[in-house]
């Protein structure tokens, strides 16, 4: 009774500050919409800088199976077919051919799937599936570095409720800098583990665990911070943490480092686990 008194007496006074308000409402989601398309940009920057430090990689791989093909084939051509020998002989070419052929296009697949844009969708994803992928990107970088990696999961692991292509960014950003934290070679330890959280959620935490140079105090505290980079200048953006911290954070997980200068880091990722009895789909693996 009051207010409408009071709106009675005061029209223009309530209508100005109903105006306020809904011109307050209007710049706060301005904000909001700025704020998302600043983070979709940051994420971008990100994959791209990967791809970038993947192409050389990708280049190379595909150079061996390539050579395999040539090789074969100029036999071939040379080959005159007089014998069932000879024909099983060229039959064992053609499956070379056909084999490393299909190498070299799981090779691009590979990077394509990565690179492809999408639109974040969550399904229950085999941990140890994501792990592989992720690897086989980077391929050339492991062998290249004279990094032995181990891998080992729970027999019964669940499965992550995640986007498997942004989580494959995050454990690639993760193993990539394990990779060049062991300049000399090293190891890399993978593990997987089923966990319950303190709500009582099950989650599973996989664990990046290498022998390389570590990470300062000092760097410690700002290693998830926008552009923050321990490298020199070129060989990084100072985006894949934190961008990797966004999409774990965005996925109801958590990622944190454990390091030690000289005794190497350990990067845990805590994502949610599947519910019982749930299966979980494969790795979309199409190039469209």
């Amino acid at each position: 009774e009051k207010c409408s008194v009071y709106q009675a007496a005061c029209p223009d006074r309530i209508t100005t500050v109903g105006e306020t308000f809904n011109n307050m409402m209007a710049v706060l989601e301005g904000k909001v919409k700025e704020q998302e398309e600043l983070q979709r940009q940051l994420y971008n920057s990100s994959k791209l800088a990967a791809i970038g430090e993947l192409a050389a990689g990708v280049a190379h791989e595909i150079n061996n199976p390539l050579t395999g093909i040539l090789a074969n084939t100029m036999l071939l051509k040379q080959k005159s077919v007089d014998s069932v020998q000879d024909i099983e002989d060229t039959n064992r070419k053609l499956e070379i051919i056909e084999g490393e052929a299909l190498r070299a296009r799981d090779i691009v697949r590979n990077l394509l799937d990565f690179a492809r844009q999408s639109e974040m969708q969550t399904e229950p994803v085999a941990v140890s599936d994501l792990v592989e992928h992720t690897l086989k990107l980077l391929n050339y970088e492991i062998d290249k570095g004279r990094v032995a990696i181990s891998r080992r999961f729970d027999d019964d692991l669940a499965h992550v409720v995640i986007d498997s292509n942004q989580m494959k960014q995050v454990f690639l950003n993760i193993v990539h800098n394990a990779i060049q934290s062991m300049p000399s070679g090293g190891q890399l330890h993978i593990t997987a583990v089923n966990k319950v959280s303190s709500s009582d959620n099950q989650t599973v935490e996989i664990l990046f665990k290498d022998t390389g140079h570590g990470i300062d105090d000092e760097s410690l505290e700002r290693i998830f911070d926008p552009f923050f980079t321990t490298k020199v200048a070129g060989e990084g953006t100072g985006l894949g943490l934190s961008v990797s911290q966004r999409i774990v954070h965005d996925h109801g997980g958590a990622i944190r480092v454990i390091s030690e200068t000289r005794k190497g880091s350990t990067f845990i990722v805590e994502l949610p686990a599947a519910s019982p009895g749930v299966a979980g789909g494969e790795l979309d693996r199409s190039v469209a």
